[in-house]
């Protein structure tokens, strides 16, 4: 509101928080818009209450205010094709300008790196928070096949003492032998340090707006296996992808990088076949079944 008073038409007014001005501005507003959960048609049942409220009034605002925003920035073009098809779903005849700007803190990142060479700790990293799109479910599903195959490669990962459901899935799994490690929250140095103290970036978010782990990982020389979306390739060429919605594909994915050969079953002949019916019928009957 306070805005909405001040500002003058020779004014530029930016919005980080990824939202319209609810009020109307003179000035040239624009959006820097971090958070596609405003403006995909995504499912929110994965969120809980206050989550599933709060997106659900800020997509209202998003989508019935845009007509106040003159630009939109987003930092990535697999973004910007999403933002163009949201924004055309309804005729605005006020022309608006969408740029692609990615950027990031460089020095501050440069500043952070150590001087000497770090002993490896870890087999992969995932630096995210619990919200359900950074699929950790899967991910820990991922873990737990690898070890019913027999391999138990160590994953280090971010998540805040608040998300008390999936720390519990991971301490069961830890009792099995899995080797997750949950660092929680962290410093920028100290996420640094452990990039730098772990084998691979493993990054199966179902979606970003930038994916900053994935540059900075990339800066770093780290090798990455991360989803197979769009996103993904704005910002880096993975070693490996995989579907994100399938553990199985991302532990393939894994024995892949780690050069591990995947059990594949044997092609069999006919012949194979219709002797495996007849002994099974003969089994069968030897073991009294009909």
């Amino acid at each position: 509101m306070s805005l909405s008073q001040t500002v003058s038409s020779n004014d530029v007014i930016i919005f980080f928080n990824s939202l319209p001005p609810i009020f109307t501005c003179k000035g040239r507003v624009i959006v820097f818009l971090q958070n596609r959960n405003f403006i995909e048609s995504i499912s929110l049942r994965s969120f809980n209450f206050k989550q599933m409220l709060r997106i659900g009034i800020e997509r209202m605002l998003s989508y019935f205010l845009r007509s106040r925003v003159d630009e939109y920035i987003v930092q990535t073009d697999s973004f910007k094709r999403v933002l163009e098809k949201w924004y055309k779903r309804k005729n605005i005849t006020q022309d608006m300008t969408i740029t692609v700007f990615p950027f990031m803190d460089s020095d501050n990142f440069l500043s952070a790196l150590p001087l000497e060479r770090r002993v490896r700790q870890h087999d992969f990293i995932y630096v995210a928070d619990g919200v359900a799109p950074k699929n950790h479910l899967a991910l820990i599903d991922a873990w737990e096949i690898l070890a019913d195959l027999g391999h138990y490669p160590s994953l280090a990962i971010t998540l805040p003492a608040s998300e008390v459901s999936l720390l519990k899935n991971i301490c069961l799994l830890q009792k099995k032998g899995v080797k997750i490690v949950n660092l929680g929250w962290l410093s920028h140095a100290e996420v640094i340090h452990n990039y730098q103290v772990s084998g691979a970036l493993i990054f199966p978010s179902l979606r970003e707006s930038f994916g900053l782990p994935l540059v900075e990982a990339r800066k770093l020389n780290i090798p990455i296996l991360a989803s197979e979306l769009d996103y993904v390739y704005d910002v880096c060429e993975p070693e490996e992808t995989f579907d994100p919605k399938s553990p199985r594909s991302i532990a393939r994915a894994v024995m892949r990088f780690l050069d591990i050969s995947l059990p594949l079953r044997k092609v069999k002949e006919p012949d194979d076949f219709v002797n495996y019916i007849l002994h099974s019928k003969i089994d069968g009957v030897n073991n009294g079944k009909n």
